[in-house]
């Protein structure tokens, strides 16, 4: 540097890296110089005027103070059912679970503004639901996704991102006990936020365990009723108390979620009321019922073991119960809530303890009825119940 107090200038080129995301923050630049010279003796220098320190800011898109006040507005909501006050989550009914989120800029530019969404335990974050979409989210951790709304996130912009989620089943009983999902979603940014409240919301599906069961009954048609008239203690064989009569009850799950166990109590009618300890035969059970388990299920059914097959008669030799079963047409008796409506069956001649009812058929003839049922309490009956597991 020469001595007639001239000045010398260089130009130096600062790159930033790719990660830095602070532009609101000055960057600081140390600077500091030595002179060259030989080890002799020499005058000292003074050496706080071979450094300096000077600071670079960003030009920011904020007030004339330099400082960025944001104003973020979240609003949210889940595409589910919904009540007056809350969501509801019906098991199985869908694959999906979707969450639809608006963020608004309503102050000045918010730096490095993110969106966060919380969930519970029991939800996996799939994707977000629009491909064409800029804003990028990802996993935060296991229960927290993060968005990146923009840097800077500029005053009056709006963005919508929908978020999808799936139900992960082995963690369903953490939610099931508290019998709601949570999400808590909020955005902020590295800007000074003027209302801390409007970037916040909370939302709460209640989970609903639903399941449409409903059952279909059939038995046998065409059934003859006559013959010789025999006393209990001259019969030997089933087929001596008169035409077999089989049912067959058919349990339907339509979901949309699973029924881990199901009682059946079917009143089964084996008497014709009356005033007396016992009463005329209606349905003689012939043995213990019977649960399906090729379908997948298992279980039994309970009853008074006397009930079944009490005058102890034989099934005679050959006798086959295939053609009879070709025979059954199915008829639905209950669904869900509904009120369940017994079959009615044509009895054979019995004595008459209720009254009898008419009704006109198609072909104009008045014809005479006799109901026995065990609601109305004109048979006598006992209570079959069945437990099906899984």
């Amino acid at each position: 540097i020469r001595t007639n107090k001239s000045e010398y200038c260089s130009e130096e080129v600062v790159y930033l890296k790719d990660s830095v995301k602070d532009i609101l923050s000055p960057i600081k630049f140390h600077l500091n110089y030595t002179l060259g010279q030989n080890d002799i003796d020499s005058p000292i220098l003074n050496q706080q005027e071979s450094s300096k320190v000077f600071s670079a800011s960003f030009q920011k898109d904020c007030g004339s103070n330099d400082l960025c006040e944001t104003n973020l507005v979240v609003s949210s909501q889940l595409l589910l059912p919904k009540t007056l006050n809350e969501y509801i989550f019906n098991l199985g009914e869908q694959d999906e679970l979707k969450l639809d989120v608006d963020v608004k800029n309503f102050g000045e530019s918010a730096y490095e503004a993110q969106l966060f969404i919380e969930h519970s335990n029991s939800l996996n974050y799939i994707a977000i639901d629009d491909k064409k979409s800029n804003t990028t989210c990802n996993l935060w951790n296991r229960t927290i996704v993060v968005c990146n709304l923009g840097n800077p996130f500029k005053s009056q912009r709006q963005i919508n991102v929908r978020l999808r989620f799936e139900f992960q089943f082995q963690s369903v009983s953490q939610d099931l006990n508290s019998g709601n999902l949570v999400f808590k979603v909020y955005a902020n940014s590295t800007s000074k936020e003027i209302n801390n409240i409007t970037n916040f919301a909370l939302l709460q599906a209640q989970v609903v365990k639903r399941a449409e069961v409903s059952i279909n009954g059939a038995a046998t048609l065409n059934v003859f009723y006559g013959g010789e008239v025999k006393s209990e203690s001259a019969m030997t064989y089933l087929d001596e108390v008169g035409s077999r009569v089989i049912h067959t009850y058919q349990v339907l799950n339509n979901g949309p979620w699973k029924v881990d166990s199901l009682n059946i109590e079917i009143d089964w009618p084996f008497q014709v009321a009356n005033d007396k300890p016992l009463g005329k035969w209606l349905l003689y059970l012939e043995e213990m019922p019977k649960i399906d388990y090729s379908i997948g299920s298992d279980g039994n059914c309970f009853l008074d073991e006397n009930a079944i097959n009490p005058l102890g008669l034989k099934k005679r030799p050959g006798d086959r119960d295939d053609e009879m079963m070709a025979s059954l047409v199915m008829d639905k008796l209950y669904k869900s809530s509904e009120t369940s409506s017994p079959l009615i069956r044509h009895k054979r001649d019995v004595e008459m303890v209720v009254k009898s009812e008419y009704f006109f058929g198609d072909d104009g003839h008045r014809r005479e009825i006799v109901n026995l049922n065990c609601k109305s309490k004109t048979a006598k009956c006992f209570k079959i119940i069945c437990v099906i597991q899984n």
